[in-house]
């Protein structure tokens, strides 16, 4: 990106009258600086050769301070509509991003860039705040002040012209130069940075897998270690990166003590007067100071930059022509798909191929079924249909009731779109409570809610609910099982009453898995619809005319794409036992730095290094104007030689100890955040069998990564400045008082204004700004999430547009309170701003009389003057540390927030039989010191609930497992049945009741001893991004080639792993986004199956499975309780939970859970158990598995 693009410009109106502004600003800025200089030469001058008083020089100093009011309200206005222009900004690119990236369609989106778009639209356009407030305006400044203080050097003193003339385009040359000589070392060091640091955060993803596979411990080494690698490798960048800001350095501040000695020497021998030298002095580092902040402030806008180039490149990217002919009627209509193949993504793979299908529209009672195996397409055909995805192959047309055909292409999707209902697999459903997300704002009333929720069959789900209707559903239906949301969709779409109810797509079970949601399906169709079903389930084939998809793959291995990381509601994990608040002090902050284990010796070499630094400048400055005063009483040459190398040698000090503050700072908030994450991973890791169950995996790596940097840049941006800001104005102010006391204490006074004053007044801005935009931006994260996730869903019900202009509602709230602060933010700028004009105002008034009264020297009265322009670059950085203080300690009370937390009640005995084992025995005297040895679980009376409800979920439950027996568990979606072998596995406590493991208490068990007898395999665990063997490597470290390749055929990837390219050295990437559902469930399956732990608790292993696949994992899964299921290993111990009830013929006993007919809002019962035989007598269980009847033609 150029570094004021003009794509910028026209995509967004805020940024086109902010440059506008800021341009006006600059050209004002400019005339003052050079007014302040000129007025400055103009008052000093004489005061400094004795021939005038205070009196004479009035007039100058009155417009002096005319001009230090205008800079102050110059930087206000700067600071105050920067941050106004900013927030607009932001929101108007954001909507934009967020519109096309919908207009781009699900196939677009599904292609590995939704994720990184959601990111840009959420955090990324953040990153663009730096780049219009501080470096933009640097940019035009430094197009209008330098050429304006140029020229008007060059009047003056045509020498000192030429050589800052000759040095300013030096500045660039050697900045590339640098930059091309560095570029190939430093880009292959930026993607060692970025691999470490990625697997860094995909550790730290996978603790809750590694916790349930009892392999917690001993990867805090590898944390470690990777921090440690990543420090070296970021440092190594750095050191590079860093030279372009030395150089800039080292030719400004050198050419500035150039000029300097030049201008002092021509004094001496008389060729140049006093007052135009001092113009001169002061003009010259304004020439170089918008060069420098330039500098300064790019590093910290490379990511707003890298944010505008990645919305100009979603921008860019061609949006399909929607059609421009009305739809027909759908009553009487023909929809025909001939020859149809979707290419997977960039692989190689149709899915579907070659699909023919005509569905008969508004034919009443008609059902059209899709069934295939799992990835063959039965969902993308759907979108299809819908023409959301045109196919790559093929032809879709539309057939009218009076025969006229018409390509869909050529229909316009706003007309059709109306007459369709579709529910999607992952329905978007809006956050608020269970009756907001069924009616989504229409005007509803109890009746109609209710019929559409019986026909639903989301009755029963409201009745079973504490609060019933009002239930607090989370974005997406969080809150809520698979199931629930299915039938919550179902009932938002009968609502309404389109000609076509549904095209229902679907891999699990849809809510007509029992009777009642069977009434469901045919009640719409008998009302004259047809429904379209794509369903890897067969069970309600029976009754539909049904179409097998299928999918073709070419000879050769599917290409990999890199993709980024997607948003995960994620498993959750376990609690830590005891609060460090008992330990630390109660600013989450001092906690953070604590946990960072910063060494201070370090942190005090960073702030002496920048103290020399600026030291280096403020000496420079001083020493600069001793030089230029006394070369005016034109003593001999040899007299001003030590001044004259001192001047040197401090302009190339600042260069070479700034360079070396900036290494030592990083470094050490490097180290910080590398010990820091390995503290957090060890800390979590040792936690006890409860489970950090309010965290998600998303909330989970937003902590450990961009909030553990944002802790660590408290060191870099706030300590460092702060000890530097110190450091260097209480020696700048002991200079001054040792001249004149009095403009000591002035001096003083002023730096608490800069210092102390602007510093609360920014954080205050930054405060303002949190408290009154917390809801908006909450409110613009959510709806940018659920628009971009959910587009195809809300593009097709007609709901897009309303939640655009809930994007625009809740960016126009977000500006606002930004607003607000801004103004807060303006009058820290201008009292910073003030400061300096004061501190140098008052150096006048207090030193020429002194000079006339003869108790200041006229060098001294000149060093009194003009020091303070120097010495105010340090408190300059304050307000911007303030801010990034606030910002960290936000950062460190959520980082805190996973160690800082009450650990997890665990059940007190209730029965008789507790009272056998005592409830605090260790784990040692419970099971011996080898750990578990027979792998026997118990479950008496237990009742279990997920942390953060009110209840159990399901209760009294007794269960025992041994090796060689396999249990079923099943029951409808949301019954409890993952909370429940959560408990088994130790990962939760139960709620009341005893679960035992060879008679040790469970939930007293160390994680590591309770995962040597029993392992879950959760729906959701996380898949490393290492080779595939490595993944299955996590279970149990000694697996071999020979051990993998068996155990991946056991479960049906023998065919999957014959196509990867490397086979078992493949990368799977990323939380493997490129392997589909059901390849990764049985991926996590194999995993599990290597585990040493006799016992396997298995949560809905059929998931996203077509029907003959699911049967044939589940039925493997039984067998392993009569053999081996690895090398090495005896029989197993299984549970299954899953709703694939005809593999569940030889497990021994089946637990049927639901709610009893006495107690339908009450917890979840074991209503029935038995074996598969004997619970065929039961309708409900006898109706289900009917449903499992193989489809027909």
């Amino acid at each position: 990106m150029k570094p004021l693009d003009p794509r910028l410009l026209r995509q967004a109106r805020a940024a086109r009258a902010y440059v506008a502004l800021t341009a006006g600003l600059g050209f004002l800025t400019a005339a003052l600086v050079v007014a302040q200089a000129l007025l400055l030469a103009a008052v000093l001058a004489p005061a400094v050769q004795g021939t005038a008083d205070l009196e004479d020089v009035v007039r100058p100093l009155g417009l002096l301070a005319a001009v230090v009011a205008a800079r102050v309200a110059t930087s206000w206005a700067q600071e105050r509509f920067a941050l106004r222009a900013s927030a607009r900004t932001v929101a108007e690119l954001r909507e934009q991003v967020v519109a096309h990236a919908a207009a781009l369609g699900p196939r677009w989106l599904a292609s590995g860039r939704g994720p990184a778009v959601a990111t840009l639209a959420t955090r990324g356009l953040d990153a663009l705040e730096p780049y219009l407030v501080r470096y933009l305006p640097q940019l035009l400044l430094a197009a209008t002040v330098t050429p304006a203080a140029l020229a008007v050097v060059l009047g003056l003193d045509w020498v000192s012209a030429v050589v800052i003339a000759v040095t300013i385009p030096l500045v660039p040359l050697f900045m590339v130069l640098v930059g091309q000589l560095t570029q190939g070392t430093s880009e292959r060091r930026l993607v060692v940075m970025q691999r470490l640091g990625a697997q860094v955060l995909d550790l730290l993803a996978g603790l809750p897998t590694l916790l349930a596979l009892g392999r917690a411990r001993g990867p805090e080494r590898r944390v470690r270690a990777l921090g440690d690698a990543n420090r070296r490798a970021t440092m190594g960048t750095l050191r590079i990166a860093f030279l372009s800001g030395m150089v800039l350095e080292l030719l400004t501040t050198l050419s500035v003590a150039v000029v300097a000695v030049g201008v002092g020497l021509r004094l001496v021998h008389g060729g140049m007067d006093l007052e135009p030298a001092i113009a001169v002095l002061v003009l010259a580092p304004e020439v170089y100071l918008p060069l420098r902040q330039v500098g300064t402030h790019f590093h910290a806008s490379t990511d707003g930059i890298a944010a505008a180039q990645q919305v100009f490149a979603v921008l860019d990217e061609p949006a399909p022509k929607p059609g421009r002919r009305p739809a027909p009627r759908l009553a009487g209509s023909t929809l025909t798909l001939a020859g149809v193949g979707v290419r997977a993504g960039d692989r190689d793979v149709l899915a579907p191929a070659d699909l023919d299908l005509v569905v008969p529209v508004g034919q009443g009672g008609r059902v059209v079924a899709l069934t295939g195996a799992s990835g063959a397409g039965k969902t993308t055909a759907t979108l299809v249909l819908l023409g959301l995805v045109r196919p790559d192959h093929g032809t879709v047309t539309w057939t009218d009731a009076d025969g006229q055909t018409v390509p869909l292409e050529e229909i316009d999707p706003a007309t059709s779109w109306p007459q369709v209902a579709w529910l999607p697999q992952r329905p978007p459903l809006r956050p608020g409570t269970l009756r907001g997300a069924v009616t989504d704002g229409r005007d509803v009333d109890d009746g109609t809610l209710a019929r559409a929720a019986a026909t639903a069959g989301l009755d029963d789900v409201v009745a079973t609910l504490p609060q019933g209707w009002q239930t607090p559903v989370g974005r997406g239906g969080t809150g809520l099982s698979v199931g629930q949301r299915q039938r919550v969709a179902l009932a938002a779409a009968l609502l309404g009453d389109p000609p076509v109810p549904a095209w229902w797509s679907s891999t699990s079970p849809p809510p007509t898995s029992t009777p009642a949601g069977s009434r469901s399906c045919s009640t719409p169709c008998a009302r004259g619809a047809t429904r379209a079903a794509p369903s890897s389930s067969s069970r309600t084939a029976p009754r539909w005319s049904a179409w097998r998809t299928r999918s073709w793959r070419s000879p050769r291995p599917p290409a990999r794409r890199p993709s980024g990381p997607r948003p995960d509601g994620g498993p959750r994990m376990t609690e830590i036992p005891r609060p460090l608040a008992d330990r630390l002090a109660r600013d989450p902050l001092w906690q953070a730095v604590r946990l960072l284990d910063v060494r201070w010796r370090r942190v005090a070499a960073a702030v002496t290094l920048g103290a020399l630094a600026l030291g280096s400048s403020v000496a420079l400055a001083a020493l600069a104007a001793w030089l230029i005063a006394r070369a005016s009483q034109m003593p001999p040459v040899l007299t001003l030689s030590v001044a004259v190398v001192g001047v040197r040698a401090f302009g190339i000090s600042r260069g070479v100890f700034r360079y070396l503050e900036r290494l030592a700072s990083h470094d050490v908030a490097l180290r910080g955040m590398a010990a820091l994450r390995a503290n957090l991973y060890t800390a979590l890791a040792d936690g006890s069998a409860g489970s950090l169950a309010r965290l998600r995996r998303g909330d989970l790596l937003a902590r450990v990564g961009a909030d553990v940097d944002d802790v660590g840049d408290v060191v870099v941006r706030a300590l460092v400045p702060a000890g530097v800001a110190v450091v260097v104005s209480a020696g700048s102010v002991a200079l001054v008082a040792a001249f004149l006391p009095a403009a000591g204490v002035a001096l003083a006074l002023c730096l608490v204004l800069a210092a102390v004053v602007a510093p609360w007044l920014s954080a205050r801005s930054a405060r303002q700004v949190e408290a009154r935009g917390a809801a908006a931006r909450a409110a613009t994260t959510a709806t940018t999430l659920e628009i971009l996730e959910d587009a195809g869903p809300l593009a097709v019900s007609g709901r897009l547009g309303a939640r655009l202009d809930d994007l625009r509602s809740a960016d126009r709230d977000l500006a606002r309170a930004t607003d607000d602060g801004a103004r807060t933010a303006g009058v820290a700028a201008g009292i910073a701003s003030a400061a300096v004009g004061l501190a140098v105002l008052a150096a006048l008034l207090l030193g020429v009389p002194a000079v006339v009264a003869g108790t200041l020297s006229p060098e001294e009265l000149s060093v009194v003057v003009l020091t303070p322009l120097a010495v105010f670059e340090a408190a300059n950085a304050l307000p911007g540390a303030a801010v990034q203080l606030h910002r960290s300690r936000q950062a460190a009370a959520r980082v805190v927030g996973l160690l800082d937390r009450p650990a997890p009640r665990v059940a007190t005995t209730t029965r008789r039989v507790d009272a056998e084992v005592p409830a605090r025995e260790t784990a040692a005297e419970q099971v011996g010191v080898g750990g578990v040895a027979g792998g026997r679980l118990e479950l008496d009376a237990v009742a279990a609930s997920w942390p953060g409800r009110d209840g159990p979920v399901v209760t009294g439950v007794d269960l025992t497992l041994r090796p060689g027996r396999a249990v079923g568990l099943v029951g409808p979606s949301g019954v409890g049945k993952t909370t429940l072998l959560a408990t088994a596995a130790g990962l939760l406590p139960p709620v009341s009741g005893r679960a035992t493991l060879d008679g040790a208490d469970l939930a007293a068990l160390p994680r590591a001893d309770a995962a040597r007898g029993v392992v879950l395999v959760a729906e959701d665990g996380h898949v490393f991004d290492t080779t595939v063997l490595e993944n299955l490597r996590v279970a149990r470290g000694d697996v071999t080639e020979a051990d993998a390749r068996s155990v991946l055929r056991d479960v049906g990837l023998g065919g999957w792993l014959d196509a990867l390219p490397e086979g078992l050295g493949t990368t799977l990437g990323p939380d493997a986004t490129d392997v589909s559902g059901g390849e990764r469930r049985r991926l996590l399956v194999a995993r599990a199956l290597l585990a040493p732990a006799p016992l396997l608790l298995v949560d809905e292993p059929a998931e996203h499975l077509d029907g003959a696949t699911a049967d044939a994992l589940v039925r493997h899964l039984v067998a392993t309780t009569r053999e081996a299921a690895a090398p090495g290993a005896g029989p197993r111990g299984v549970v299954l939970a899953t709703h694939r009830l005809g593999a569940l013929e030889a497990v021994d006993e089946v637990l049927l859970l639901g709610h009893p007919d006495d107690d339908p809002g009450g917890p979840a019962r074991v209503v029935a158990r038995g074996t598969h035989t004997q619970l065929l007598g039961l309708a409900a269980y006898r109706w289900a598995l009917e449903q499992e009847a193989p489809a027909v033609r």
